[in-house]
C-alpha cells in the first residue's frame, strides 16, 4: 500500500478502539469508495455509517470523518494538513495523529506520542511528567532529522511489546544500559 497522508489519517482514526486485524480487514474497502475527503463530503452520512459498520462505533466515525472532510475541504481544499499547528487543531486529531501523518504520510520530521512511548520516556529518563508537552519537547529533540519514521516506529513497537505497562521485558531492551527505571532493578 502506498502510504499517503490521507491514507495515514484514515488509518489511524479508524485504529481508534478498534484492532489492528479488524481495521486490515475493513481498510482497503473504505479507501476504494472513499479515496479522498471530497468522496467522504459527498457521500450520505449513511453510506458512510454502512461502510464503518464492521468497525463499531461506526455512527460516531461516520459523523467525524463528515466533520473532518467539510473542515478540510474549506480550510485546506480537501488536502490533508502538513503542518503540525494545523493537524493538532482539528477536532479529534491529538498529537498521536498528528506525528503519525506527518513522519508516516508526508514524510517530515515529527515525534509520534502514544502511551506506550510515554511510558518507555518516563521509565528511560525518569520523567514523572503526565503532561504530553513535556514529552513532545524531549521527544523533539530526539527525533532525527533522517530516517525518522524508522525512529518512530522502533519507539512504538519498543514501547508496546518490550516495555511493557505490567511486566516490562527489561533484560532483552536495547536501551537498557541508559535506562533509570533497569538501573534502579526495574522497580
Amino acid at each position: 500500500m502506498d502510504r499517503t497522508p490521507y491514507k495515514v489519517l484514515i488509518a489511524e482514526l479508524l485504529l481508534k478502539r478498534t484492532t489492528r486485524q479488524a481495521v486490515a480487514r475493513e481498510f482497503p474497502r473504505f479507501i476504494e469508495r472513499f479515496p479522498d475527503f471530497y468522496a467522504i463530503h459527498r457521500a450520505p452520512i449513511g453510506e458512510v455509517e454502512e461502510a464503518l459498520r464492521h468497525l463499531g462505533l461506526y455512527r460516531q466515525r461516520a459523523r467525524h470523518l463528515k466533520q473532518l472532510a467539510e473542515i478540510i475541504i474549506r480550510r485546506y481544499g480537501g488536502r490533508v494538513p502538513d503542518r503540525w499547528e494545523d493537524l493538532v487543531d482539528l477536532p479529534g486529531i491529538g498529537v498521536y495523529i498528528a506525528g503519525a501523518v506527518l513522519s508516516f504520510g508526508y514524510g517530515k520530521r515529527a515525534p509520534v506520542l502514544d502511551s506506550n512511548v510515554m511510558r518507555l520516556l518516563t521509565r528511560l529518563t525518569g520523567m514523572r511528567s503526565r503532561r504530553h508537552e513535556d514529552y513532545l519537547r524531549v521527544l523533539w529533540e530526539l527525533v532525527p532529522d533522517e530516517e525518522h519514521e524508522y525512529f518512530n516506529y522502533g519507539l512504538i513497537d519498543l514501547g508496546a511489546l518490550v516495555c511493557h505497562y505490567r511486566q516490562p521485558r527489561c533484560g532483552v531492551c536495547p536501551l537498557k544500559d541508559f535506562c533509570v527505571y533497569y538501573q534502579g532493578g526495574c522497580k
